[in-house]
């Protein structure tokens, strides 16, 4: 459909254009480019053929990148300057291009993006031999993600990614946090017999929330390495607990089979001081029982 009127001046069509369609961000930059005294200073200047981006909203609500060429030519006869407006739709390319400056120095697998108001997703890069998302390019994200999810994620984990991938529940982790992380198990091969352990970090391109980003890194190198050490870590844990026990086994019987004999003998020589008249031998029986309380107290300390 026609976006300027016909039969009027330059500048009223411009302003009809600025006003209806064009963004807020690109507004004064717009009516600049566009106006009569920049397009006669570009001519001027030799600048006769260049190119211009900016960003419409649409009858429909969508928001589209638009590369605008402006060739300018002057009739000899008249010498008027006539300037020829073209517009060409490069939403995806924008896109792909700010997708692919962001994760330029990030090592990443594979990199789509979801359009939030189409609900098309699109991939940008895909590591060879990893599942993608989408398979085939583009797609519905909900018809994508159900594939994605049946061919690819073990059974035991489909139901959590379902919900994790759903599109209304990333929407509300993008609002809360602005980012989200799913991490979770892929088949590695068409027969499933393989696993790789995936991350899935997911970010709204721009502050206008309308393209979300997924980078997908493997993980699996490093979740092995967790692994190890978490089974390192249980383990000594385990050996930890064994010793401890080893060890209240220990004093439990030690406490027994040496107090036990202590008492014994303290008692005996309690007995053996009240009931032997001979001082001699009673001061024997004062000093062992002296000397075995002092011991039995020392045993107590190394003991509790």
């Amino acid at each position: 459909s026609s976006v300027l009127k016909t039969k009027c001046t330059m500048a009223a069509s411009i302003k009809e254009l600025v006003d209806k369609y064009v963004m807020v961000r690109s507004k004064e930059f717009v009516k600049k480019e566009f106006s009569r005294r920049e397009l006669l200073r570009r001519y001027d200047n030799n600048e006769r053929r260049y190119e211009i981006e900016m960003f419409v909203k649409r009858d429909d609500k969508q928001i589209r990148c638009y590369s605008v060429s402006i060739n300018m030519i002057k009739k000899t006869q008249t010498d008027d300057i006539y300037a020829f407006i073209y517009a060409l739709d490069i939403t995806d390319e924008w896109v792909k291009k700010m997708v692919t400056q962001s994760v330029v120095e990030r090592k990443v697998d594979s990199v789509s993006y979801l359009n939030v108001h189409s609900g098309v997703i699109r991939m940008v890069r895909h590591k060879h031999g990893a599942p993608a998302l989408p398979s085939d390019d583009p797609r519905l994200y909900t018809d994508s993600i159900k594939e994605y999810i049946s061919k690819n994620v073990p059974p035991e984990e489909r139901e959590h990614c379902f919900k994790a991938y759903d599109t209304k529940n990333i929407i509300e982790r993008l609002e809360s946090f602005g980012e989200y992380t799913i991490i979770h198990s892929l088949y590695s091969d068409p027969k499933q017999t393989e696993k790789r352990r995936v991350k899935i970090s997911l970010y709204y391109l721009d502050r206008a929330k309308l393209t979300i980003v997924f980078e997908g890194t493997d993980i699996t190198d490093i979740y092995e390495q967790e692994r190890e050490k978490n089974r390192q870590l249980e383990a000594a844990l385990n050996e930890a607990k064994l010793a401890n026990r080893a060890k209240s086994d220990f004093l439990s019987r030690m406490s027994h089979e040496i107090r036990t004999p202590m008492n014994a003998v303290l008692g005996m020589a309690d007995i053996g001081a009240k009931e032997i008249e001979n001082e001699k031998a009673t001061d024997y029986f004062r000093k062992i029982s002296f000397s075995g309380k002092y011991l039995l107290g020392l045993i107590n300390d190394i003991l509790d």
